[in-house]
């Protein structure tokens, strides 16, 4: 009998400890769950519970990090998220979520430093290039954002989204041409690829190359005979081709335009198809 109880109370004991051990994983869950459901106050309160009994919990910082800049208290946010980097200064995702909330509150050059901090990790980490050509963008620096788009196409020679983000880049620029030859870019790539002839024909249009503004649009339309724009700017492109063939042709897609939802379409009717 006192050998039962004794293995009995062995076995409690280590139960008790192993719940005990569980606890900060326990809490770090909770305040998870939390944050999907969009509570950030009490997921907070359940990273405060975690990071009590593990004060080096460096997931539960970043995550308490998350959960502060959402309730936009930034200072803080990063406060946490710096813990977590000294804690594991090798972790990449630590410096992504902190270069996150620097550009959201509008620290552009401590959230540069972050991603620089990531490529430094990962020399070939995309979505680091990513970022740092975003806050390029939003600074409007956009020889800075190229400059990152191309180093990114060499690390990714066929990147169609990166194609397409330094065509954008290329026309803030005024450099139509490599706007243009970005998309064509894509097309060698994707030969199906709508809106490469869709933003390539917006492109010739802006140069007046407007048979192959035409060409790219129609193709467009082929593609899709729904997709209102390319009927809008199709119609733009006949007016300025001129002559009063073109003006018809331009009315027709401008009614088709309108009736696909293309509002101003009624306006460009009204001036120039009595």
């Amino acid at each position: 009998m006192t050998k039962t109880i004794f293995t009995f109370l062995i076995i409690n004991v280590c139960f008790v400890s192993f719940l005990e051990a569980q606890t900060p994983r326990v809490h770090y869950q909770n305040g998870i769950t939390a944050f999907e459901k969009g509570d950030f106050s009490t997921s907070v309160a359940y990273f405060d519970k975690a990071i009590e009994e593990k004060a080096d919990y460096g997931d539960a910082y970043l995550e308490r990090g998350r959960s502060k800049a959402n309730l936009k208290f930034f200072t803080s946010a990063l406060n946490d998220i710096s813990k977590a980097v000294e804690l594991d200064p090798k972790n990449k995702e630590y410096y992504r979520v902190r270069a996150a909330i620097n550009q959201i509150s509008g620290r552009h050059s401590d959230a540069l430093e972050d991603y620089d901090q990531i490529i430094g990790l990962d020399p070939k980490d995309i979505e680091a290039y990513q970022g740092i050509a975003e806050v390029y963008k939003y600074m409007e620096d956009y020889r800075s954002a190229y400059k990152v788009y191309t180093d990114l196409l060499e690390i990714e020679p066929n990147n169609i989204q990166t194609y397409f983000a330094r065509s954008s880049i290329s026309f803030q620029l005024k450099n139509y041409q490599g706007a243009i030859d970005d998309c064509t870019k894509v097309l060698e790539i994707d030969p199906e690829n709508v809106n490469a002839f869709f933003n390539r024909g917006k492109f010739w249009f802006v140069v007046k190359r407007l048979d192959e503004a035409k060409s790219d649009f129609s193709k467009v339309i082929v593609k899709n005979d729904q997709d209102a724009e390319a009927y809008y700017f199709r119609g733009l492109v006949y007016q300025n081709m001129g002559g009063d063939d073109n003006l018809k042709k331009a009315c027709e897609d401008w009614i088709a335009a309108k009736s696909l939802g293309i509002a101003e379409a009624g306006g460009l009717l009204d001036q120039n198809c009595k």
